[in-house]
């Protein structure tokens, strides 16, 4: 049994479009709060469709389709604090709201085209990170010139599951 390639005959150049917006508020000198809310449109993507056809002609066990069938759409909140250095230590801490939805996720489905979570939506991201400058030692030669501009980072991420299908 062998497998057919074909293209849609009326294929067209998929596209993206995306667009954001920023809102940034200083708190003081050394702080800053900024919100963005960032969005974008898939279209006209491509996938793959499998189409099945033993039961019309057995010489052909698979159509492979190229269509134009797929779309994708994500919009994501974000915010973020930032404490710019001050007496060495700076922070930063964001949180991401966001909703990936798609026809499909890959490039390859059978017949049916559902629209839905995408496979890399992830709603919930939290990530923070606190940095410390080390403070130079105050003698010089070699010792000072390799103990100079040292740091300690910390870092942290937590984010919700991706979504997954019960077959």
């Amino acid at each position: 049994h062998g497998v057919m390639n074909t293209t849609d005959p009326n294929l067209k150049l998929p596209y993206t479009l995306h667009w954001n917006f920023a809102w940034e508020q200083s708190l003081g000198r050394e702080q800053s709060l900024t919100a963005t809310y960032s969005g974008n449109a898939g279209r006209r993507l491509l996938v793959q469709r499998t189409l099945t056809l033993t039961a019309f002609n057995p010489n052909f066990s698979d159509v492979r389709l190229i269509t134009n069938d797929a779309t994708s759409d994500y919009h994501a909140l974000q915010a973020q604090f930032q404490r710019r250095l001050s007496r060495g230590i700076q922070a930063l801490v964001s949180y991401t709201w966001a909703k990936a939805i798609a026809v499909v996720s890959s490039d390859v489905v059978s017949n049916l085209l559902l629209r839905g979570p995408s496979d890399f939506d992830i709603r919930h991201n939290l990530a923070g990170a606190v940095t410390y400058d080390i403070p130079a030692p105050a003698s010089e030669g070699i010792t000072a010139a390799l103990l100079r501009q040292w740091s300690i980072d910390t870092r942290f991420n937590a984010q919700s599951a991706l979504p997954f299908n019960i077959f």
